[in-house]
């Protein structure tokens, strides 16, 4: 019995031991030969001396005199750093730092110079105040249906004043057409101008529809001048002939139908400029004068 309790204490403290000798192995693991990472440099261990001699270093720059204390630091800076050399990982070199700025230089979008900054609420505040230019070409854009629309409205004002019987109708119907007729003098003015504009920027075929609408204008414009001057004459002769009122309301509705119609096929050409989805055949061809 004593043979055997002694074999169980033996086997009891053989198997502390190895117990003891693992948890070292896994709490330090340079005590493993088998580990890799036993067999790395021991530079890597240096770290804290290299912090107590830092320190160390301070304490007695904080007691030296004035006059020694940045040399004194400097040096023992400097030993330090040339021990911080040989360890993996760590440079001591801070040149670079100061040339950050100018690799930043290199970098796409990167900009080291402020003085742009400086411009950017300039550009903003000229961006959110819109410029509104007032080319030959915008105004023709704004007031080219006057001649068709608004012509087209005024004639049925002036047929209702007919069918009403109501004078002031009719004269307001005759006041209406006198401005929209001769509202194709300014339409035709500001189309000649804005030509130019816009004839070397737009394609071949473009070109061609803007020739047909700026020759067939320009080829009928009379028309307007000649209804501008028959709905003024109906205005003004009926002040003194009562009687002829009747026969120029109806000469004014007559050519103004014709003339509304030749301003829906002018609109019709200069439409197919822009408007591919509205062409259906090639532009009809022009004689240039």
């Amino acid at each position: 019995m004593g043979i055997i309790r002694f074999l169980i204490q033996a086997l009891l403290v053989a198997v502390l031991l190895t117990g003891v000798a693992t948890a070292q192995t896994v709490i330090d693991p340079r005590h493993d030969p088998a580990n890799p990472a036993a067999k790395e440099s021991p530079q890597r261990h240096q770290m804290p001396s290299l912090m107590e001699n830092a320190q160390q270093a301070i304490l007695e720059d904080q007691n030296a005199p004035s006059s020694t204390r940045t040399t004194n630091t400097g040096m023992k800076g400097m030993k330090g750093m040339e021990g911080m050399k040989d360890m993996p990982g760590m440079t001591t070199n801070a040149a670079p730092a100061a040339s950050t700025t100018e690799s930043m230089k290199d970098m796409p979008g990167m900009t080291t110079n402020a003085a742009p900054a400086a411009s950017t609420d300039d550009s903003a505040s000229a961006a959110s105040t819109p410029s509104v230019t007032l080319s030959p070409l915008y105004i023709h854009v704004l007031i080219n249906h006057i001649p068709e629309l608004g012509l087209g409205s005024s004639l049925f004002a002036l047929f209702l004043g007919l069918v009403f019987r109501s004078r002031e109708a009719r004269r307001v119907g005759l006041i209406l057409v006198f401005l929209c007729a001769a509202s194709a003098w300014p339409v035709l003015r500001t189309g000649q101008k804005g030509y130019n504009a816009i004839y070397f920027s737009i394609e071949p075929t473009d070109q061609a529809w803007l020739d047909a609408h700026m020759r067939t204008a320009e080829k009928w414009i009379w028309a307007f001048y000649v209804l501008a001057a028959l709905a003024l004459v109906a205005i003004v002769c009926p002040l003194k002939w009562p009687r002829s009122e009747m026969t120029l309301v109806l000469m004014v509705l007559l050519l103004g139908a014709g003339t509304f119609a030749l301003s829906g096929y002018i609109a019709y050409l200069g439409g197919r400029v822009r408007h591919v989805e509205f062409r259906k055949g090639p532009p009809p061809i022009v004689k240039h004068e």
